[in-house]
């Protein structure tokens, strides 16, 4: 059984966040109750009386982490600047030092960056491999979604382990992501959701993207090189002599296009033999966004 005691360091988590038993599935890492994603959450005195339950979850539905996976994610987490200072909430484990988690509360603001996922939702889930050695499993994995959970304390059953955090890392710490810190993430998100591109700018291994005869973001009228996916969500626009899209937008910000609709600048995309590309997602303002725009044309 969960020590209460122990558990008292995340009272006050447990009073915005959705906390969970852990100690189902073949490595005992899963949430101990069907449809978790829909609960309401446990108390820390419920934890507590679970006879089978060996660690506890956070429900990652404000929260975002940085799931850190292998000495090369370690390097590349470091590399990126996301284990910078100030110290944030980590949770480590006393049986590797290569594996851990780094915590962060967006606040509201840095939310509306988000682009909306396939679900309508401003949440995401992915993994990003750092190991070119194909047999193995380093890889960063970021998650900000009510569809996955990191335990945070209790036992890690695969390595006999227990999952603990420093004194200057514990639950406390818990900080929002400094402006730069943002930025690598909202970086990665958009790398993310971009589609695999085709250098023809057609059809990509079933993914059509066709080819715009004006495009909206540059203008291009000739030469069509600048193409849009089939479901209209994702531009990408050539970096030509004649034509080209601004090329000193942050990652995130938004531009209005030719068409009078808005799109998020991604990231710049360069292709062999052909050039540099810029990548937009389609914004989708929230109703926040809605409403003030509406007050400012009164």
């Amino acid at each position: 059984m969960l020590n209460l005691q122990q558990l008292q360091q995340f009272k006050e988590l447990s009073g915005n966040n959705v906390l969970l038993p852990i100690g189902w599935g073949d490595d005992k890492k899963a949430p101990m109750l069907r449809k978790w994603q829909l609960h309401k959450g446990f108390t820390l005195e419920e934890l507590s009386k679970i006879s089978n339950a060996i660690a506890v979850g956070v429900r990652l539905d404000e929260i975002f982490c940085a799931d850190i996976d292998g000495e090369t994610a370690v390097r590349w987490a470091r590399f990126k600047g996301l284990l910078t200072q100030p110290p944030t909430w980590e949770v480590h484990r006393d049986t590797s030092s290569f594996h851990f988690k780094r915590f962060f509360l967006p606040d509201s603001k840095q939310i509306e960056q988000l682009p909306l996922n396939q679900h309508g939702k401003k949440e995401f889930q992915f993994k990003v491999r750092t190991s070119k050695w194909h047999p193995s499993n380093d890889a960063v994995e970021f998650f900000l979604s009510h569809q996955r959970q990191c335990i945070i304390f209790g036992k890690h059953w695969k390595s006999g382990g227990n999952y603990y955090s420093f004194e200057n890392s514990g639950v406390d710490k818990l900080r929002k992501p400094t402006d730069k810190e943002w930025e690598i993430i909202l970086e990665e998100v958009y790398k993310h959701q971009e589609k695999d591109i085709n250098p023809t700018g057609a059809v990509s291994l079933g993914k059509d993207w066709n080819r715009l005869p004006v495009c909206p973001i540059c203008g291009r009228n000739n030469h069509s090189i600048c193409s849009i996916h089939k479901d209209e969500q994702t531009i990408r626009c050539f970096h030509g002599n004649s034509f080209s899209p601004e090329s000193n937008l942050a990652v995130g910000e938004v531009i209005r296009s030719d068409w009078g609709d808005q799109w998020a600048f991604c990231r710049f995309k360069d292709e062999p033999a052909i050039g540099t590309f810029s990548i937009y997602t389609k914004h989708k303002p929230t109703p926040t966004q809605v409403n003030f725009r509406r007050w400012r044309s009164v």
